[in-house]
C-alpha cells in the first residue's frame, strides 16, 4: 500500500490462502502462511517474493505437515538465513519441527535444528537479536531442554540457552529492545512473576522486571507488540481492568499508558474485536485485525495512527492566469501546481464570468492532481476580463488549500464566419498569420459544404494541445483564433480534419 495515499499498489502476489507473516530483507518480501500457491507459482506456506514484481523466486524451501495449526506463522530475517516457525513437520526436504533455519540462498534448511515438542509444537512469534533467537507459541519443549511457551535459542547450535521466563500460556508476540524482551499472549505468570498477558524480560536472566502494565486485567490477550523509542505499543482483545482498549502505547520505564491516542476498537457485531499485527514507521502506527472502527473512525480491519493532519495543500493557478482570452470552443489547457505535507488526493476547478468573488461554475471536480486539465471553454462571452479561474485542492485528511488566477481574462467566440454560403469549392486552410507568434494568431478555413470541422493544435509528437474548432459548419470562409501566450517556445502544427479531408499548417511560438 501506498504509505502516502492507502491506494494499493499494482504489487500483486494474489495469494490463494492466509498470510500470516511477513518479513523484507533488501529487493526480497518472505511470506509464510497456509497458501499453496502465491505470486504465480506453486508455494507450500512459504515463499519469497520479488519486492518489486510480486513474483515469485526461485527460492522455494516447501513446508509440509498436517495438524491443528499447519502452516508458517512467524519470520524473521538476519543476515543470509530466514528463520521460520509455525505448526509444519518438514521444510526444506528436511524433518523440522515448528521451528527451522533457511539459507537465503538456496532455501534449503541448515543444520540448526532446535524441533519443538509438545501438545501442538506450535511456533507463533519469533524475534531475532545478536545470537539469540527468541521463540514464542504453544509447546513445553525446545533446542533440546523444556520450556514452556518460550525459549532463547543459540543463534549457531540451535540449543536452548539456561534462559527461561517459563509462561504458563501461549505467547503471540515478542519484541526486543535493549536489555528487555518484550512478550504478549494468554499468559497470566511469566519470568518467575504475576504478569497478565504483557510482561518485559531481562534479556540476560529471564526474569520479569518490575514493569507490569496489566496488573489486575481480565480477559485480555496481547497478538502483537512494537517499540519505538520509549514506547512499547501493544495491540490484542480487551482488557477489563486498567482502562484499556484494544490497542495501547505504553511507557517503556513505568508501564502506564500514555496519552498516545483514544484506542478504541469495535466491531459493528456481537465478535470480538483484536489488533493482530502492529507496526511503526515514523510518526504513524500501522495496526492490522478484525474491526470496523479504530480511535473512533470508521476502518475495516487496517488502519495508520498518527498525528492529525491538519496542513493544507499550498495551490497556484499557473494558467490561464489573466489577461489571455479564453475562446468559446477552443481546448484550453488548465495548468496549476498543488503540493501536500503528506499528498493531494485531488482537485477541482472552477470557473467566474462575474469577477474574482464569483459565482464558481464547476469545471472538473475530484480530478487527478496531475497539474493540468483540458477544458473545452464553454460560453457565454465575459468582457471586461471578468473571467478568473480557481482551482481547489484537497488533501487526505479532509484538508482544502485554493487559489485564483491573478487577473482576469474575457471569454469570446473562436470562429467567425467572415464569408458564410459563399461559392467556395475545396476545403482549404490558410497560413497563420502573424506566425511565428508569441500571442494571438488568426488562420482562415474554407468549407465547400455543410461537414463537421475539426480544427486543432498539435505538438511535434502529434499530441493534441488545444482545440480551436469543433463542430457543424456551413458552406462558407471561416477565421479561428490562436492564443500562444500560455504555450511553450517551439513548433507546432494546425492541423484541419473535416470529413476525410485532413490539411496541415505550420506555426511557430516564441516567447
Amino acid at each position: 500500500l501506498d504509505a502516502s495515499t492507502g491506494l494499493a499498489t499494482p504489487w500483486n502476489p494474489a495469494a490463494d490462502s492466509s498470510v500470516y507473516s511477513l518479513a523484507v530483507s533488501g529487493t526480497t518480501v518472505y511470506a509464510g502462511g497456509q497458501f499453496t500457491s502465491i505470486g504465480g507459482q506453486g508455494r507450500s506456506y512459504i515463499a519469497a517474493l520479488d519486492a518489486s514484481t510480486g513474483l515469485a523466486t526461485n527460492w522455494n524451501p516447501s513446508a509440509g505437515g498436517s495438524g491443528d495449526y499447519p502452516g508458517v506463522y512467524a519470520l524473521a530475517v538476519s543476515g543470509t538465513t530466514v528463520y521460520a516457525g509455525g505448526g509444519f513437520t518438514s521444510i526444506g526436504d528436511s524433518t523440522r519441527v515448528g521451528i527451522a533455519a533457511l539459507d537465503a540462498g538456496s532455501g534449503l534448511a541448515t543444520a540448526w535444528n532446535p524441533s519443538v515438542g509438545g501438545s501442538y509444537r506450535l511456533v507463533r512469534t519469533l524475534a531475532v537479536s545478536g545470537a539469540t533467537v527468541y521463540a514464542g507459541g504453544d509447546f513445553d519443549s525446545i533446542g533440546g531442554q523444556s520450556r514452556s511457551f518460550i525459549a532463547a535459542l543459540d543463534a549457531s547450535t540451535g540449543l536452548a540457552t539456561p534462559w527461561n521466563p517459563g509462561a504458563d500460556s501461549d505467547v503471540y508476540s515478542l519484541a526486543v529492545s535493549g536489555t528487555s524482551v518484550y512478550a504478549g499472549g494468554w499468559f497470566n505468570s511469566i519470568g518467575g512473576q504475576i504478569r497478565n498477558y504483557v510482561a518485559a524480560l531481562d534479556a540476560s536472566t529471564g526474569l520479569a522486571t518490575a514493569w507490569d502494565p496489566f496488573a489486575g486485567s481480565s480477559y485480555c490477550g496481547v497478538y502483537s507488540l512494537a517499540v519505538s523509542g520509549t514506547t512499547v505499543y501493544a495491540g490484542g482483545v480487551a482488557g477489563q481492568g486498567g482502562g484499556y482498549g484494544y490497542i495501547a502505547a505504553l511507557d517503556a520505564s513505568t508501564g502506564l499508558a500514555t496519552n498516545w491516542w483514544d484506542s478504541s476498537v469495535g466491531l459493528n457485531s456481537l465478535d470480538i474485536p483484536c489488533v493482530y499485527a502492529l507496526a511503526v514507521s515514523g510518526t504513524k502506527v500501522y495496526a492490522g485485525g478484525y474491526f470496523t472502527s479504530i480511535g473512533w473512525e470508521s476502518r475495516s480491519c487496517f488502519a495508520a495512527i498518527g498525528p492529525a493532519d491538519n496542513t493544507a495543500p499550498i495551490v497556484q493557478v499557473l494558467s490561464p492566469n489573466g489577461r489571455s482570452p479564453l475562446l468559446i470552443g477552443s481546448r484550453r489547457q488548465l495548468t496549476w501546481s498543488a503540493t501536500d505535507n503528506v499528498a493531494v488526493q485531488s482537485v477541482d476547478l472552477y470557473l467566474s464570468r462575474t469577477g474574482p468573488m464569483g459565482s464558481w461554475e464547476l469545471l472538473a471536480a475530484g480530478a487527478p492532481n496531475t497539474g493540468s486539465y483540458l477544458w473545452t471553454v464553454t460560453g457565454p462571452e465575459v468582457a471586461g476580463n471578468n473571467a478568473y479561474v480557481l482551482v481547489s485542492a484537497r488533501d487526505y485528511g479532509g484538508n482544502l488549500g485554493a487559489d485564483i488566477s491573478n487577473t482576469g481574462s474575457i471569454v469570446s467566440d473562436t470562429v467567425t464566419a467572415v464569408e458564410p454560403n459563399t461559392g467556395v469549392t475545396a476545403f482549404a486552410l490558410s497560413p497563420l498569420s502573424p506566425n511565428p507568434t508569441a500571442g494571438r494568431s488568426t488562420i482562415a478555413f474554407a468549407v465547400p459544404r455543410s461537414t463537421h470541422v475539426h480544427l486543432s493544435l498539435l505538438d511535434v509528437q502529434g499530441r493534441e494541445v488545444a482545440m480551436l474548432a469543433d463542430g457543424m459548419r456551413e458552406p462558407g470562409r471561416y477565421t479561428a483564433a490562436l492564443e500562444a501566450g500560455d504555450l511553450r517556445a517551439g513548433i507546432y502544427f494546425v492541423r484541419m480534419q473535416a470529413g476525410s479531408t485532413k490539411l496541415t499548417r505550420r506555426v511557430v511560438v516564441l516567447k
